[in-house]
């Protein structure tokens, strides 16, 4: 046996670490630290009793903001019952059949100047036009005008029974607008009442409850209409005016309840930023059943319903501080004890890095976690040293065979260590040979420097592309490659692997010629030939010199096909393609007779 043929001795497998027991845990020094200083625990519980105190003043800000919002809500819901209670009094005296039209008419008068509510009446007959009837109230602004006619939606809602038509604004004065409830008699819609309503009462009720309730906050209570502008509001400039209300974020998202019963009030809570950038929390009331409907609501800035809040967040920041200040000087006093080797693991982490590990030694006496720690790093660093020793031995071993011998061959007998014998064995396998086609004139064409780099460059993709479908390159023979699959390896499927490997390689081309064309102004085209049968697969040569492939006719049929196959055709054997069960997908040619092969062999052209 020659000295290629025998196996190396394995490098000693490294000895087992023995890791010291931690006789002094760090984590009792540590732990000793944290119950000292009581960070975590007064941390959590001051964040805890902050949340709890955040949601109460929460609760009770918004329990506040209901409460008012409420007593606002039902002032509007009972001004206008009352509103509605008066208008349908007037109505009612004007049909009363057993006075006449005189008397009528002075009880209506007397029913408006008695009513506190309405400032002017207007009497609407059942087509829309104002009738004679007019009646003003010792009170009533001389602006208080109703519209001749009524068209429109005005007419069309005459049967409705009470609903609010124009709120207006007015200079320095609280808004008001004019309702309507219709005129019944003997169960029949005879026409419609109309009178002027101040707004003054809500608003003055509007003030005082900011001034009492909310801290006089200057948009803390609001009411809307149904046109989306203020009709009261805590600023009484702005229910003067009638601004929008459209930015305020507690009323825009939300919808009138329009002519619902009252019942169908709904309540909303929430937070929101106003457009001066204030964020505000608040409660939002939709009212129900007062004509075309109203919003009402209460709202505060953050920022005052949680003062006590931040009040309680610097208390808070001052014993966190001061509790922090202690663990800092605690840490200090145990890192104190800890730097020096933690230091010195960082200088053997050096040393290990840069493989010095001669320089990679234990702690000493130290017995905690750290002293461990550089015991393991110690052991590392002598395990690292023989897997270093015996990886360079493997890798000295691989260059030397990868020379000679195939891939796989080198990677089983690294692994396995088993001898190389100089004797072959038979094999079923099938064989694969690509060549040039025109090579003499390509290297007429091209200077030598150009070929070389051009057939190294072609190849490296051959050759993995045989890899890629489990074969083996066995050899390269001026401008062809010889691989073949089945062996040393054994494999079920050579037959159809070879070929899906050949047509691989003419499609390969189609991407390297475009390259090449580029670089060297060529074209490379292929001849291959693929056959199976018994072939004789082994280490062949002398001691001197192995070289691992296969002999044997189906290795001559093989190299035949590829010599009389045209360029970018793939010929292939009958064996073959009954292997790979592939018949049906090549044209036959028929029995061919081949140099140096005794019997005519049954050739077809494999489709691409």
């Amino acid at each position: 046996m020659s000295a290629l043929s025998s196996a190396p001795a394995a490098p000693p497998a490294p000895p087992a670490l023995a890791i010291p027991r931690v006789t002094r845990p760090l984590r009792f020094t540590l732990g000793i630290l944290a119950l000292a200083t009581a960070l975590l625990p007064l941390a959590t519980a001051v964040v805890l009793l902050f949340n709890v105190n955040s949601e109460t003043v929460r609760d009770d800000a918004r329990r506040l903001h209901t409460a008012v919002a409420q007593d606002v809500a039902r002032a509007v819901d009972e001004r206008f019952a009352d509103i509605s209670g008066d208008l349908a009094a007037v109505a009612s005296a004007l049909v009363d059949a057993s006075r006449d039209g005189g008397e009528r008419v002075a009880l209506a008068s007397a029913l408006v100047n008695a009513s506190t509510r309405l400032d002017a009446v207007a009497v609407y007959g059942k087509d829309g036009r104002q009738m004679d009837a007019f009646i003003r109230a010792p009170h009533t602004e001389a602006d208080a005008t109703f519209d001749a006619e009524l068209t429109g939606e005005h007419s069309a809602r005459l049967n409705d029974e009470f609903f609010i038509d124009v709120v207006e604004a007015r200079a320095a004065a609280p808004a008001r607008m004019r309702v309507f409830a219709p005129i019944t008699s003997n169960g029949e819609r005879t026409g419609a009442v109309a009178a002027w309503v101040s707004l003054g009462p809500l608003q003055g009720l509007v003030e005082r409850l900011s001034q009492v309730s909310v801290h006089g906050y200057p948009h803390a209570i609001l009411v809307v209409g149904a046109d989306r502008r203020f009709v009261a509001h805590t600023t009484a400039e702005l229910a003067f005016r009638r601004d929008d209300a459209s930015g305020e974020p507690l009323i825009a998202g939300v919808e009138l309840a329009g002519d619902r019963p009252a019942s169908a009030n709904f309540v909303l809570q929430g937070d929101g930023v106003r457009d001066d950038g204030v964020t505000v929390t608040g409660t939002t009331i939709s009212l129900a059943g007062a004509g075309r409907g109203f919003i009402v609501a209460v709202q505060m800035p953050q920022s005052i319903v949680f003062a006590s809040l931040a009040q309680m967040r610097r208390v808070a920041a001052v014993v966190v501080l001061v509790a922090i200040v202690l663990a800092i000087v605690g840490a200090l006093l145990v890192a104190r004890s800890i730097t020096k080797p933690v230091d010195a693991l960082m200088l053997r982490s050096q040393a290990l890095a840069a493989r010095r590990f001669d320089e990679v030694t234990s702690l000493g006496d130290r017995h905690d976690e750290l002293g461990v720690l550089g015991d393991v790093m110690a052991g590392a660093a002598v395990a690292l040293k023989d897997s270093e020793v015996a990886l360079m031995a493997e890798t000295r071993l691989r260059e030397g065979l990868g020379r000679y011998l195939p891939r796989q061959l080198v990677d089983s007998y690294v692994k396995d260590r088993k001898e190389i014998l100089l004797e072959g064995k038979r094999a079923e396998i099938t064989v694969l040979f690509a060549d040039i086609v025109g090579f003499t004139r390509l290297s007429a064409k091209l200077e030598p420097e150009q070929l070389c780099a051009l057939l190294n460059d072609l190849f490296t993709i051959l050759t993995e592309i045989v890899f890629k479908h489990g074969g083996t390159v066995d050899k390269f023979i001026g401008d062809s490659v010889m691989a073949f699959w089945g062996a040393p390896k054994e494999d079920a499927d050579h037959a159809e692997h070879a070929i899906e490997a050949a047509r691989d390689m003419l499609r390969f081309l189609d991407i390297g010629n475009s390259r090449w064309k580029k670089r060297y102004d060529v074209e490379i085209q292929l001849a291959i030939g693929i056959n199976s049968g018994v072939a004789v697969v082994g280490n062949l040569g002398s001691e001197a010199r192995l070289v691992y492939t296969a002999i044997g006719e189906s290795v001559n049929i093989a190299a035949r096909l590829e010599s009389v196959a045209g360029a970018m055709q793939i010929l292939a054997s009958k064996a073959t393609l009954e292997a790979a069960g592939e018949t049906d997908r090549a044209m036959p040619l028929g029995p061919q007779e081949l140099a140096g092969v005794a019997d005519p062999v049954d050739v077809y052209v494999v489709e691409v």
